[in-house]
């Protein structure tokens, strides 16, 4: 691809998180193209965008509503991720995606999460974004 790819983000700490990601990833030619904190709202934006956006990151723990005061936890990403596996098959499409958390052992020991590829919060390297340019 020579263009650079567009990412959504859903973390609980989008636009901070946005923030930090930005500088490397211009320099790696990806562009945080929308950072949302929840499930609900992440979901229905993919639904509504998936032609506009090339890959996905995702938070390990993040918020199931918008303006949610719930604690955050495991189950937004265990929904989002079955719900970008029904899209993606109903559709016919495939975008990449991969989850950015600093909770690796909560992630890698779900059977339900087991087969995403993770990537360690503050050691974000080109690898993710290579990753999500395959």
């Amino acid at each position: 691809m020579n263009r650079p790819i567009s990412v959504l983000l859903l973390d609980d700490q989008a636009n901070q998180l946005k923030s930090e990601l930005d500088s490397n990833a211009k320099s790696n030619r990806v562009i945080i193209k929308k950072a949302i904190t929840n499930s609900e709202e992440g979901i229905k934006f993919i639904k509504e965008n998936h032609q506009k956006i090339d890959a996905i990151i995702l938070d390990g723990y993040f918020y199931k509503k918008p303006n949610s005061s719930d604690t955050k936890d495991i189950q937004a990403l265990k929904e989002t991720v079955e719900e970008l596996k029904k899209l993606f098959y109903k559709q016919s499409i495939s975008i990449p995606y991969c989850v950015l958390t600093g909770y690796m052992d909560d992630i890698q020991h779900d059977s339900l999460l087991s087969d995403i590829k993770v990537f360690r919060k503050g050691r974000v390297s080109s690898e993710m974004y290579d990753y999500l340019q395959r």
